[in-house]
């Protein structure tokens, strides 16, 4: 491979090989004093008669005469003694200095000439005699433009060879990926319909194909890095260019059907239907049977589904409780005292899919008598006779919060995107961003049994609204645990850049950015100590350039740069900045950072006050060196979960606020059992959640809202 020192066996090879040709070849025979040698040609007297065709045909062959003619004895014994040396001159080459060589493994004879001097010599310094050498040495590769030269590999294939075999390569990639998005295959295939019937435009990201169909597609399976299923995706990408089925967008990193998909369409007909079923010649034992084993499958998937993360963090079950309570009463989640009053039935919850696939299994037209009389003591649900479902724990839910001067039809559009359930969805409002801000230092960082339990939880916090950015403060997608992190948003269409901070206040703390690569491109990027900056620009309106930062500052010395790099020309155009303020004391100290004086907090601006968290407890040694699980920080004098507010996502520059996702009420997270909260928040964090509209349109001329008395300094 080009760039790879050649191993002993190859250099032993090649040189067989030459020196079966150099044997093969009869031998010389002895110069007479008829011929004219090289030495007795320059010394040709001047006075000799010599055409101007003669005079540039030696000075194209460097100096040697014309004489020099294909076929004749001094041409013959010139290649047996250049051909030799060619072979040796590049195999010390390749060992000494790989850099001379190009991509293709050739290196250009002029080059090589000048080098090695011993061989320009031995050559006359006439490329076209290396060439007419190389032309006839199996050891040696010629180009066809008779201008580079390499060693012959023992199997490797030829340029001719590899471009055939490429070729074949991109027709069985798009044989491959065409008989994926086949109706055959899609009434077989339920994921990946699935996954054509979320999209409002039916399109699929490259990388999730990638990742989930590597082996069928012939590819490798991701090693787990974010660049290598953006590698492998763009590979199909261009394998698809072509494709009259299937259609690819290079910039988004998307693949569609040229033919509509509709939703239902090739389903694979149930095998129990209302005449032919297996349940209709059952006996009444066997009926009893089956429905006591879908009662203790939904007895284990109620109460996964209804775990206060679970349901937080499921789209249906949050569109679920917002149809059937309405929306909060007050600013800020359903509080626990709503939610006791929430109810549903079995068949309420048939668009979970686990919950459907364990309900079809009783027939077209279930009795669910058997079923709510096994499902028995039920961990977070308490079944009443009627067949509904409450609550048994109080709980609280997050919700999103209009913005007060916000139209109520733009805030309605956003908030079914980022809220309802998958199949509702539809595409993203235009000329809206959303954004989350989310600081994972701590939990990435966790090498405790809990640890992955904790990441796990971070994935779907991360994913279950699928907002068009995410601001991540800790993740490196390079290293750690960052690695797999950053590749399942990868696979799920995201885009990042990220950098790692080398001031001493920060420990070398990374920043990264994620953007939905079918809504936005990166126009450029900045770096500094503190943070991450970077411009983007929106497919729908190029004219756009929205600046987006992540950041961990902390507090500002004299003679440090601070922040004005990410924040230079940022004035007039859109701005958000997410910012862990926890090295300064929390949010209520971001007037110490100059740069972020005057621009308003989206929670303060929506929800009157920052998101709450309870503070982790200071991490200490258990036995034998390993650390104890985190725990939060308990107040000695109440006995209650101590709180903060540690992050903010600020904006400026003509942005304008839709909706927020709400926090908790502080008497819900200071009473909080411990072993709760580390299941509810395993960052001891809460996401911050936003969307806005650059549009600017019903914004101007309002005053910015005062900050409340909470923004009050504590020195």
């Amino acid at each position: 491979m080009p760039g790879t020192p050649r191993s002993g066996g190859a250099l032993q090879s090649t040189s067989a090989a030459a020196a079966a040709w150099i044997d093969s070849t009869p031998p010389p025979r002895r110069a007479t004093g008829h011929e004219e040698t090289p030495l007795k040609l320059r010394q040709r007297s001047a006075s000799e008669p010599r055409s101007s065709a003669a005079d540039d045909q030696e000075a194209a062959d460097g100096g040697c005469s014309a004489s020099y003619a294909p076929g004749s004895a001094a041409v013959h014994r010139r290649q047996y003694s250049v051909s030799q040396m060619l072979v040796k001159t590049l195999e010390a080459l390749e060992r000494q200095d790989r850099s001379s060589f190009d991509s293709e493994g050739f290196i250009q004879i002029a080059r090589l000439l000048r080098l090695r001097p011993e061989f320009q010599r031995e050559a006359f310094a006439s490329p076209k005699i290396v060439a007419q050498a190389a032309e006839v040495c199996p050891g040696v590769v010629l180009d066809q433009a008779r201008r580079r030269v390499r060693l012959r590999h023992p199997g490797k294939p030829e340029q001719g060879q590899e471009e055939a075999a490429r070729c074949r390569s991109t027709w069985r990639l798009r044989e491959a990926a065409e008989g994926l998005f086949s109706d055959k295959h899609l009434e077989e295939d339920q994921r990946l319909r699935a996954r054509l019937t979320e999209s409002a435009t039916a399109t699929v990201p490259l990388t999730w194909l990638c990742s989930r169909y590597a082996e069928r597609l012939g590819l490798p399976p991701p090693d787990g890095a974010k660049d290598s299923s953006e590698a492998l995706a763009l590979e199909l990408c261009q394998a698809l260019e072509g494709s009259e089925v299937l259609s690819v967008d290079a910039r988004r990193l998307t693949v569609s059907r040229n033919r509509g998909f509709k939703p239902g369409e090739g389903k694979p007909s149930s095998p129990a239907g209302p005449e032919a079923g297996s349940g209709a010649c059952e006996t009444p034992e066997r009926k009893a049977g089956g429905g006591q084993r879908v009662a203790t499958q939904l007895r284990s998937l109620l109460n996964f589904y209804f775990e206060p993360f679970t349901m937080q963090h499921n789209r249906f079950l949050v569109d679920l409780v917002a149809r059937n309570l309405g929306p909060p009463k007050e600013v800020g989640p359903w509080v626990a005292e709503a939610l006791m009053n929430f109810s549903c039935s079995i068949q309420d919850l048939s668009g979970l899919g686990r919950i459907e696939t364990a309900l079809s299994k009783l027939g077209p037209r279930p009795d669910l008598s058997d079923v709510h009389s096994g499902l028995g003591e039920l961990k977070y649900l308490q079944p009443s006779p009627n067949g509904q479902l409450k609550l048994k724990k109080p709980l609280e839910v997050r919700s999103f919060m209009a913005a007060p001067e916000a139209p109520q039809e733009a805030v309605n559009a956003v908030v079914r995107y980022l809220a309802a359930k998958k199949e509702q969805r539809g595409q993203a409002p235009s000329n809206t961003v959303s954004v989350l801000f989310y600081s994972l230092s701590e939990p990435l960082a966790d090498e405790s049994e809990l640890g992955n339990q904790r990441r796990s939880r971070l994935k779907r916090q991360l994913l279950v609204h699928h907002t068009d950015l995410l601001c991540l403060q800790g993740l490196d997608p390079k290293s750690g645990h960052g690695v797999g992190l950053a590749a399942a948003l990868t696979e799920e269409g995201y885009a990042s850049a990220s950098s790692r901070a080398q001031g001493q206040g920060n420990s070398g703390e990374a920043s990264s950015i994620f953007w939905d690569r079918s809504r936005w491109e990166l126009h450029c990027q900045q770096e500094c100590d503190q943070g991450l900056a970077v411009d983007l620009r929106p497919f729908e309106d190029p004219n756009v350039v929205l600046r987006v930062i992540s950041l961990r500052p902390s507090v500002p010395m004299l003679n440090s740069d601070g922040l004005r790099r990410i924040f230079h020309g940022c004035v007039s155009r859109p701005l958000l900045v997410g910012a862990d303020l926890s090295l300064l004391g929390g949010a209520a100290a971001a007037c110490l950072v100059e740069e972020l004086v005057g621009l308003p907090s989206v929670a303060q601006h929506i929800l009157g006050e920052e998101l709450a968290a309870p503070i982790p407890a200071a991490p200490v040694a258990g036995r034998k060196g390993q650390s104890v699980e985190p725990a939060p920080a308990i107040s000695a004098a109440s006995g209650l979960n101590k709180l903060r507010c540690p992050d903010a996502v600020f904006f400026g520059g003509g942005l304008t606020p839709l909706a927020a996702l709400s926090g908790h009420t502080e008497g819900y997270l200071a009473t909080m059992p411990a072993e709760e909260v580390l299941q509810q928040f395993p960052a001891f964090r809460m996401p911050s959640v936003a969307a806005f509209d650059w549009r600017r349109t019903w914004m101007e001329g309002i005053a910015p809202r005062p900050l409340g008395a909470k923004r009050v300094v504590r020195v």
